[in-house]
């Protein structure tokens, strides 16, 4: 017979990942400020450049064009210049 599982083990999971997010906040917060990090002030119809890949000495860093933000996940940036053209 295997022995039963009480529903205690879903309260202690619980309460570890909140300890665990607790312990891991200040730790988070040095390094964003050791990093300079910056939030992402990118909004949804923004218009931005992105850069290309560098294929010759002299090209341009940038697409000539901005795109608009399309979508937002996250980190992630969906970028659209034109129905055929999307840029993650």
């Amino acid at each position: 017979m295997l022995p039963e599982m009480h529903s205690t083990a879903k309260t202690n999971q619980k309460a570890i990942a909140e300890c665990n997010a607790g312990q891991k906040e200040p730790i988070k917060s040095y390094a964003d400020n050791s990093r300079s990090a910056k939030e992402i002030c990118f909004k949804l119809g923004d218009t931005a450049l992105l850069k290309q890949p560098k294929e010759k000495k002299f090209s341009a860093p940038y697409y000539p064009q901005p795109f608009v933000v399309g979508k937002r996940k996250g980190t992630m940036i969906t970028a659209k210049l034109n129905d055929s053209q999307t840029v993650i």
